[in-house]
């Protein structure tokens, strides 16, 4: 049996005195595609930044826990390891790709420094088309002279694609890749890594607040709320049958195509502040089902099913 690319197990993350991460479980195989779920604020980011050793640029940042890469214990990853693995065996797409980008270098600059960096015995110019060409870009050799405010969304997404796939990375992280994009352009965005996916059975954490887009490309899916990861497990699973009060409601609050008299439902009242503890479970001043107990003590992520994990006092109930 191989080891999976990623694990992390009960993985903390404090910034100064502020917790920020409380206990964050994941399992990612090799060639398998993660849906990290969650609210803004949730912590997806962050923990997008522990498994790309990003973490230590944030002053004051501690992280505790157990996070492995292939076996091996990236939490003694030195600063020259890191830098070996970025850009090679793990690439970033971030959030933004107006921000990411340099507004003031075109785009064949831009990737022309990449590939030095990462590919230095390639043709820059070269390998450039090749990337575009490998992400449909439409007109890759007019984009390379183009700035990035002089491309559409999607256009800017597929820069930042190909920019990720120099060094052919056997993880991809990408943080909310389709935000901001209109159906039609996130549908080609998911095609193109669906395509990547297939062609060099790369894994791929893919964050997103879409729950539509999880059920569409994702293999298993981690539900995050307030810093902890609170139900994981394979995708039919998790969304067909949710254990978590959490999962249960955000399944609910998504709009269904042809049901024009369901009204949506709300989640009631907000996510604790990351400076604020609390006893017990984090979701219970917002859960409907929560007991004395849910306020009084913390649960731990259990197993409810095959592969499938909960961190509810009240997960083998039926609480519909």
């Amino acid at each position: 049996m191989s080891l999976p690319t990623v694990e992390l197990e009960h993985v903390g993350m404090t910034i100064g005195s502020m917790q920020v991460l409380r206990d964050v479980t994941l399992r990612l195989e090799k060639g398998e595609c993660l849906g990290l779920v969650g609210e803004t604020g949730s912590g997806k980011s962050l923990t997008c930044r522990i498994l790309a050793g990003l973490h230590a640029r944030i002053g004051g940042t501690r992280v505790h826990g157990r996070v492995e890469y292939e076996g091996r214990n990236a939490l003694r990853f030195s600063a020259k390891d890191w830098r070996a693995l970025r850009g090679t065996e793990i690439a970033l797409v971030p959030q933004s790709s107006m921000n990411a980008l340099d507004p003031v270098m075109r785009v064949g600059r831009q990737l022309d420094e990449t590939i030095r960096a990462i590919d230095p015995a390639s043709d820059p110019r070269r390998r450039a088309l090749q990337l575009l060409e490998q992400v449909h870009m439409p007109h890759a050799a007019e984009v390379l002279k183009l700035y990035p405010h002089e491309l559409s969304g999607g256009m800017r997404q597929r820069v930042m694609i190909a920019l990720a796939l120099v060094g052919s990375p056997s993880l991809l992280l990408a943080d909310e890749p389709t935000t901001a994009l209109d159906v039609t352009v996130q549908r080609g965005i998911l095609e193109l890594i669906r395509e990547l996916r297939a062609q060099s059975e790369m894994s791929i954490v893919l964050v997103t607040h879409d729950l539509a887009v999880v059920e569409d490309i994702a293999d298993s899916v981690a539900i995050m709320y307030s810093g902890s990861v609170v139900e994981s497990g394979p995708v039919p699973a998790v969304l067909k049958a949710p254990a978590h009060p959490y999962t249960k409601a955000l399944l609910a609050a998504r709009p269904l195509v042809g049901r024009k008299d369901r009204r949506l439902a709300a989640i009631a009242g907000t996510p604790p502040a990351a400076r604020v503890e609390l006893p017990g479970c984090r979701y219970a001043p917002r859960c409907p089902y929560a007991l004395d107990r849910c306020r009084e003590s913390t649960p731990n992520l259990e197993t409810i099913g095959p592969d499938q994990e909960a961190a509810c006092w009240r997960a083998g109930e039926d609480l519909a």
